[in-house]
């Protein structure tokens, strides 16, 4: 997979725990310059990556990228009440990597 393609995000595993269930198919990130540096060009247009990869300190979850849009979230899911929030759509699971001991 190319790296450059590539959206890494850390994520707690009660969060990738309801994405492999099927329960959450959008993740949320505030809405900070930090993070539509990440998301957007310079022109304003999504960046088009090919595959998200979820990661914490010793796993690694790779998933299709399926597109980023603004708007409110599911509160259960992890966005904010009432809030506008990045939402990362999360494509078909493709693989889990777990690093070394």
């Amino acid at each position: 997979m190319k790296a450059s393609k590539t959206l890494y995000l850390p994520i707690k595993r009660n969060w990738i725990e309801m994405i492999l269930f099927g329960i959450k198919r959008v993740d949320y990130r505030a809405m900070t310059e930090y993070w539509r540096k990440r998301l957007y060009n310079k022109d304003g247009t999504p960046k088009q990556y090919r595959f998200i990869c979820f990661h914490n300190y010793k796993t690694a979850w790779w998933f299709s990228f399926d597109g980023i849009d603004i708007g409110e979230g599911n509160v259960r899911c992890g966005a904010p009440a009432g809030e506008n929030v990045y939402r990362i759509k999360i494509g078909k699971f493709i693989e889990e990597c777990v690093y070394g001991n």
